[in-house]
């Protein structure tokens, strides 16, 4: 019997024992009192029965507390909520499922896979048998056109070896060079000096356009590191070039702007405001004169001016 049963078991006793006294005047209480002991039973016999069925369980809530820190644990490593970890888990199963062949599949993407190996090993092959013979042939091409600038002794060669696999065949392509008789040959970015690179690029430009008109090649100070005679081989090779294209030449030799065929002056200036660079075409007087300050400088000599006259009577 619990506390409020006792309460209301007393309260009714003692009315009962007053009710004698009180000629009836309790008896509405005492009807009350009676009613509510019976409903408290009642509710007490239903909470008991509620309390058994549900027979608490303290390793299942362990059980629980442990699931839930492993669950808030990967939120936290895939850096989502909590509540969308079974959606992230099915996601995952997705992507899973994709990477699962069947065996007839995976059969299937292997014989694909071997067409695709065996028309590559074709193809590749076909391109290496080109590169042989467009090699060859530009080697003997370009061996013709050094001693024009005055590289008699020099060796330009195509090396093709083997590599491993790209999109771009199997083969390693560079350009082996000696620049003196019985120097040793290597790769021409390491072998030629600045100057001899750039005409070894002049001997290869001539060679690989002789057959194609209509095409535009600017030069960017293609003789540094040259001057004298070979400057005026490297220009004479421009203007030989030029027969078929449209040659543009950046250049501070007065050898190589003698032979143009056209002479402009790039003028920086500098004002208060701003920074102005013009180009003036030159002619005449105006062009012996700018020769004449590429050979002797800022002080333009005579003798400077009669060697760029010299020079232009050349052309």
């Amino acid at each position: 019997m619990n506390g409020a049963e006792s309460l209301i078991l007393d309260a009714m006793r003692w009315i009962e024992t007053a009710s004698g006294k009180s000629d009836g005047l309790f008896d509405d209480a005492l009807a009350s009192l009676s009613r509510a002991s019976t409903e408290l039973g009642e509710a007490i016999g239903i909470i008991e029965g509620l309390v058994d069925t549900l027979d608490f369980d303290a390793h299942e809530l362990e059980m629980l507390e442990e699931r839930l820190f492993e669950i808030r644990g990967l939120a936290r490593k895939h850096k989502i909520p909590s509540d969308q970890i079974y959606k992230f888990k099915a996601e995952l199963e997705d992507k899973v499922a994709e990477f699962s062949f069947s065996a007839e599949t995976l059969s299937s993407l292997e014989d694909k896979i071997r067409v695709c190996d065996n028309e590559y090993n074709v193809a590749a092959s076909k391109l290496n048998k080109s590169r042989l013979i467009a090699g060859a042939k530009l080697d003997k091409l370009v061996k013709e056109e050094l001693p024009f600038l005055k590289m008699e002794n020099a060796i330009f060669e195509t090396n093709i070896t083997p590599a491993q696999r790209s999109a771009n065949g199997f083969d390693d392509v560079s350009f082996v060079v000696s620049t003196n008789k019985g120097t040793a040959k290597g790769r021409i970015g390491k072998i030629a000096s600045g100057g001899e690179l750039s005409r070894f690029l002049l001997a290869l430009k001539v060679c690989l356009t002789k057959d194609y008109t209509s095409v535009a090649m600017i030069f960017d100070e293609i003789d540094r590191g040259i001057g004298g005679a070979t400057a005026d081989a490297v220009g004479r090779r421009l203007v030989r070039l030029s027969k078929n294209a449209q040659v543009l030449i950046v250049t501070h030799s007065p050898q190589v702007a003698a032979l143009g065929d056209a002479h402009f002056q790039v003028v920086k200036s500098i004002t208060s405001a701003n920074t102005l660079t013009k180009v003036n075409p030159l002619d005449g007087d105006a062009r012996i004169e700018e020769i004449a300050r590429m050979i002797s400088g800022d002080k333009i000599t005579n003798a400077a001016i009669n060697a760029a006259a010299t020079l232009l009577e050349g052309r």
